[in-house]
């Protein structure tokens, strides 16, 4: 089966790491940002903002750590073999 190659945007409403994050996440993976063409998958990923913590460089640290392991598991979701079969708003719901 062909690799299929995904475009994909990340907004983060703090504009201060997580989208950037995805964004390297997903280019490693082997896909693109930002634009789409068609009917875009949409889904809104809550997450914390590890630039916010205040605290030992450690602590800041593991909230970077914490943040990009979620960031690409749900990356990993969205791209998972089949997720296509299911549909848009399936495919969505799944990964919000």
């Amino acid at each position: 089966m062909p690799h299929r190659v995904y475009n994909a945007l990340f907004i983060c409403t703090g504009n201060s790491a997580r989208s950037i994050m995805a964004e390297v996440i997903l280019n490693h993976l082997g896909n693109a940002c930002p634009a789409w063409p068609g009917q875009p998958i949409t889904a809104h990923w809550g997450f914390a903002d590890p630039a916010a913590v205040v605290g030992t460089r450690e602590q800041q640290i593991k909230a970077f750590t914490n943040a990009q392991y979620e960031i690409a598991s749900r990356i990993r979701l969205l791209l998972r073999p089949g997720r296509e079969q299911a549909g848009p708003n399936v495919a969505a719901g799944q990964l919000a």
